[in-house]
């Protein structure tokens, strides 16, 4: 064999080689960059799905779950016994009438309760945020301290956009044949209470937001009503607070309560 071939063969061996290295390594990039590009998003992915993000779907379930529990099968017609301004005059809830209500009682000596209206605040914030003015949040108090005790109260554990009133005869309670707090509902533009709580609700949550903003637009006249009773109100023993209320004198009167500090 003459060199000149030799040197052929070896060139064209050569190239072959060097043809078949670059496909390889063309081929084994393009792998690769495709892995890199599909763990890259899935690690994303982990990454948005990860345990706040879980956690909070969770609970959005969760609290869905509570919310739909409460409502209630028979619209009842709201209390008639009076509340109290933190100046003394009196009101009846049915001036709140055109008007979505959530009422809710409490008191603060309930530790519950106050965990509650914090949440409560975040939704009052929610709703101005976004100008819902026909959205009434009505915490009613039992608590025989005065307005003015009771506004420092909130204020240093900054809940500051919601109002209050008082019920310092447990008249409303009577009526919703209420025994223990925390416990809200929610009452229609039509005047009639759809839903019952008589558990703590995250009421700050977005799921809590969009149901009540879809529920009070709905057909304000009940299908079908009940007198307000115990019976239809009734907690179950199994989601009664630590804070449980003594009977209640349903006995009502004209008279402007005494605020005791």
């Amino acid at each position: 064999m003459s060199y000149q071939m030799f040197n052929k063969i070896l060139k064209k061996l050569l190239l072959r080689f060097v043809t078949n290295f670059l496909y390889i390594s063309t081929f084994f990039f393009v792998c690769t960059l495709i892995f890199a590009i599909e763990f890259g998003f899935n690690c994303i992915s982990v990454a948005k799905a990860s345990p706040i993000d879980i956690h909070k779907s969770k609970k959005s379930i969760e609290v869905n779950k509570m919310f739909e529990a409460g409502i209630l099968k028979h619209k009842i017609k709201v209390p008639r016994a009076k509340i109290f301004n933190k100046d003394g005059s009196a009101h009846l809830l049915k001036e709140f009438k055109n008007k979505f209500i959530v009422l809710y009682l409490w008191a603060s000596w309930c530790t519950d309760c106050i965990n509650e209206l914090t949440k409560l605040d975040q939704l009052a914030r929610e709703l101005k945020y976004r100008e819902v003015d026909d959205i009434v949040i009505l915490p009613i108090t039992i608590d025989f301290k005065s307005p003015q005790q009771l506004q420092i109260f909130l204020k240093q554990r900054n809940i500051e956009n919601i109002d209050f009133f008082l019920d310092p005869k447990k008249e409303i309670m009577g009526e919703l044949g209420v025994h223990s707090l925390p416990s809200s509902f929610l009452i229609n533009k039509g005047g009639y209470i759809i839903a019952s709580y008589k558990r703590p609700l995250d009421w700050s949550n977005e799921v809590v937001l969009e149901k009540i903003l879809n529920m009070k637009e709905e057909n304000e006249k009940p299908v079908k009503s009940r007198p307000n009773n115990n019976e239809i109100l009734k907690e179950d023993d199994n989601n009664k607070s630590e804070d449980i209320i003594p009977q209640i004198n349903s006995k009502k009167t004209e008279k402007q309560p005494t605020f005791i500090g």
